[in-house]
């Protein structure tokens, strides 16, 4: 089976790498810059290109209700070069809505509880927990679940929905 990469896509997103032995690997998508953030598109092409073999899961894109035009903008440029990226590395890509993997893989957990997605992942992978112990990495956690979420989905063990 092949290496299973998951992105929660975004200017604030996160990359997971799940590997054949159920390891995971979890970077946050790399940007400069504190106000105005913008991604480091050779140090992402850099976490892309490590992998020879992949296949790729990202969260479809969506607009937010009430996010800013500015912010809509900007989330749609991350979303582009991450895309543009994985095209040129030459990677199969499926999009899952997050609808779709939050039914599958938080299925069990409270709808209400912000911390859902980071306490399933810490629960999948407790030796790599430390990618997942801030408030702050729930990007990281959603990332890992929709890798694993392509993994089921690869297995057949998956719901599809995408």
């Amino acid at each position: 089976m092949a290496i299973l990469i998951g992105i929660d896509p975004g200017i604030n997103g996160a990359i997971a790498v799940l590997d054949n032995s159920n390891r995971i690997f979890v970077t946050d998508i790399p940007t400069i810059g504190q106000e105005k953030k913008e991604i480091v598109i050779p140090r992402l092409w850099e976490i892309i290109n490590q992998e020879t073999d992949a296949v790729v899961y990202i969260e479809k894109a969506q607009s937010m209700p009430k996010q800013s035009c500015v912010a809509t903008f900007n989330y749609g440029v991350a979303y582009g070069i991450i895309q543009g990226l994985i095209v040129a590395k030459g990677f199969p890509m499926q999009f899952v809505r997050p609808m779709s993997w939050k039914r599958v893989m938080l299925a069990d957990m409270s709808k209400s509880d912000k911390n859902a997605s980071r306490k399933r992942a810490i629960q999948l992978w407790p030796l790599d927990s430390k990618y997942f112990g801030r408030s702050k990495d729930e990007h990281r956690a959603e990332a890992a679940l929709i890798a694993e979420y392509g993994r089921r989905l690869e297995a057949g063990t998956g719901k599809s929905g995408m």
